[in-house]
C-alpha cells in the first residue's frame, strides 16, 4: 500500500456544510459495525422496492448527471423514509454525530446531499457487501478481537478510540505498523547478539546479515559500524 493511500485511509473524514452548518462526515468505526447489520438490513429491503428507479439513478449517477441524480435520489429517500426512516437516521447517524430532530428537520435535497456524502466516506464499506474481493480484506483478519485490542493498546491506543473512532481499514494499518516495529525491534536484537558472540557467527556471515535486513525492513544496513 502506498503512503498516498495510507494517508486516505487516516484521513478519511470529510467536512461539509449542510443547512448552514459545517459538520463532519466519519467513516464507520470498526467497533461500531455490529449497529449497522440490522438498520442496513431493513433499509435495503425498503430500497429493493425502488428498483424501478435505480437503473436511471445509476446512469444519471455515471453521466455525471449531478442534478438530476440529486432529484431522483431524494424521490427514492423520500420513500425509504416513509419505511425505515429510524433505520436510516441510525445508519447516518453512526457517521454523524447530530440528533434525530436536527435530520429530520433538513429539506429534502439537504438530506439528499448528507446521505451522498455518508455514502463516499463509507464507500469501500458499502462495496463489500456486494463484492467478494472487498469483502475478503474485511473476512480475512487473522487476530481476534482480543489480540487486536492487546496490540493496538500495548503500543500506546486507547480503547475508546479503537473501538468507536478507528475504520478496519485503519486498524489494519495500524497492527501492520506495530509488526514492523517489533520485527525491526528483534533486527536489532538479533544484531546485537550477533556482535557480541561473533566468535561463533562470522561478522560477514551474509545468511544471518540477511536474517537481520529482513527482520528489519531492509533499513539496518550498518551492522555495528
Amino acid at each position: 500500500m502506498s503512503e498516498e493511500d495510507k494517508n486516505k485511509i487516516l484521513f478519511s473524514s470529510q467536512e461539509i456544510q449542510i443547512a448552514g452548518d459545517f459538520i463532519k462526515i466519519n467513516p464507520y468505526p470498526w467497533g461500531k459495525m455490529n449497529n449497522i447489520a440490522q438498520p442496513l438490513s431493513k433499509v435495503l429491503k425498503s430500497g429493493i422496492k425502488q428498483v424501478k428507479y435505480i437503473n436511471d439513478l445509476l446512469y444519471n449517477l455515471n453521466h455525471k448527471n449531478h442534478e438530476v441524480f440529486t432529484y431522483q435520489l431524494t424521490i427514492i429517500l423520500n420513500d425509504i423514509m416513509e419505511d425505515a426512516g429510524d433505520e436510516l437516521i441510525r445508519l447516518i447517524q453512526l457517521s454523524v454525530n447530530k440528533p434525530t430532530n436536527w435530520i429530520k428537520a433538513l429539506s429534502l435535497s439537504d438530506f439528499a446531499n448528507l446521505v451522498i456524502v455518508v455514502y463516499k466516506v463509507n464507500e469501500k464499506f458499502f462495496k463489500s457487501l456486494f463484492d467478494k474481493k472487498e469483502n475478503a480484506e474485511y473476512d480475512n483478519d487473522s487476530l481476534g478481537l482480543d489480540e487486536i485490542l492487546t496490540v493496538l493498546i500495548e503500543y500506546g491506543h486507547k480503547y475508546e478510540d479503537i473501538m468507536n473512532q478507528y475504520t478496519i481499514d485503519q486498524i489494519h494499518i495500524f497492527i501492520e505498523g506495530a509488526f514492523k516495529r517489533d520485527m525491526y525491534k528483534q533486527g536489532n536484537e538479533a544484531e546485537a547478539v550477533m556482535l557480541a558472540i561473533g566468535g561463533c557467527f562470522a561478522k560477514d556471515d551474509k545468511k544471518v546479515l540477511k536474517i537481520i535486513d529482513d527482520l528489519k525492513g531492509k533499513r539496518g544496513v550498518n551492522h555495528g559500524k
